[in-house]
């Protein structure tokens, strides 16, 4: 027999007209529910307690090694203590060029912000900035006048601040365009994969991925004489060779004809 626990009551399933053992009887309680991300975490959560014990197993067998082989003379506490003073300098460069690395990706976000974490921590300093200029101004021992002349002067580099970052971000934005139509138009031009009976995979390029290869050519083309500034009459005589040279599919066609 077995005993479920539904809504805090102890439901017993028993028949009148069957004589049953009751020495084995167990009782069945549900568990607390778990989601994946709880799940996910709880083995995260044991895995980390797995690797400190297993590190800590591998730190004292090599601890014991090394007493061995001290107690042996297979080595001397000279070369252990150099040993470890090299350790200790490999270590103390790697934190070093890890801190310098960091610090690095830090700037480079500040001065070429890309996402929108970059943006949020552009603007949560402009503010942190903002609040300090301002205490610092009314701790200030002056005349109202002179501090509402520093407050201005403050407002207004908080404006110019502002506007760069703006521009920033339609810079960020405008790139992240470009990358993404380039990404659109490499993926349509590129070859076809058929995968032959023999297993073998070809590249086969169709029509429609010579076209493309074509318009992505002359995307390349007006947004290079973009970048540069050319004129207008640079521009179009740009498009036109490039008309000239790659005509459009039903002129093609009709002068096949």
């Amino acid at each position: 027999m077995v005993g479920f626990f539904s809504s805090c009551r102890l439901i017993v399933q028993n028949r009148s007209d069957l004589t049953q053992e009751e020495h084995f009887d167990y009782l069945i309680a549900p568990r607390p529910y778990m989601d994946s991300a709880t799940v996910e975490e709880l083995r995260l959560k044991h895995a980390v307690v797995i690797q400190c014990y297993a590190r800590g197993m591998f730190a004292r067998t090599e601890a014991r090694r090394l007493r061995q082989d001290l107690r042996d003379g297979r080595i001397n506490v000279v070369e252990v203590w150099d040993d470890l003073a090299w350790l200790t300098q490999q270590e103390e460069k790697r934190r070093r060029e890890e801190k310098e690395a960091r610090r690095g990706r830090e700037i480079d976000r500040r001065m070429h912000p890309k996402s929108t974490m970059d943006f949020e921590i552009l603007y949560s300093e402009l503010e942190r900035w903002r609040l300090q200029e301002i205490d610092r101004i009314h701790a200030l021992q002056a005349s109202d006048a002179d501090k509402r002349a520093l407050l201005y002067q403050t407002l207004l580099k908080e404006v110019k601040l502002v506007q760069t970052i703006d521009k920033l971000k339609a810079s960020a934005a405008s790139d992240a365009r470009q990358q993404k139509i380039g990404k659109v138009l490499q993926q349509m031009a590129s070859s076809k994969k058929w995968e032959m009976s023999d297993g073998t995979v070809t590249l086969v390029d169709t029509p429609e991925t010579i076209r493309a290869q074509q318009l992505a050519e002359l995307f390349e083309v007006a947004g290079r004489a973009c970048r540069i500034h050319t004129s207008d009459a640079d521009t179009s005589t740009a498009l036109h060779w490039w008309k000239a040279r790659y005509p459009p599919s039903s002129q093609v066609g009709s002068q096949s004809m």
